[in-house]
């Protein structure tokens, strides 16, 4: 599912394009080219609305171009496709 991420941590950074690679109605794993740590705060969106939700990283995996992420949604998440 190809959603927007941004960090909620007041950066200026835009919202980067990804894909969902894995997703359950608690956590997703996505790639990231924004840098991302343990324990940061995100927010997800899709473009027609039925994902709009701020996420927790539990854990990331870094390599020189990107950033694998995986992060559990902080409240239930409504209308979510996985449900």
């Amino acid at each position: 599912m190809p959603v927007e991420v941004s960090r909620l941590d007041g950066s200026s950074s835009e919202p980067v394009r990804t894909v969902l690679e894995y997703g359950t109605a608690h956590e997703v794993i996505f790639r990231c080219a924004l840098p991302m740590e343990f324990g940061d705060r995100l927010r997800l969106t899709n473009r027609d609305g039925s994902l709009d939700t701020e996420a927790k990283v539990m854990a990331v995996q870094i390599s020189a171009s990107e950033t694998l992420v995986a992060a559990r949604f902080t409240a239930e998440v409504h209308n979510w496709i996985i449900k």
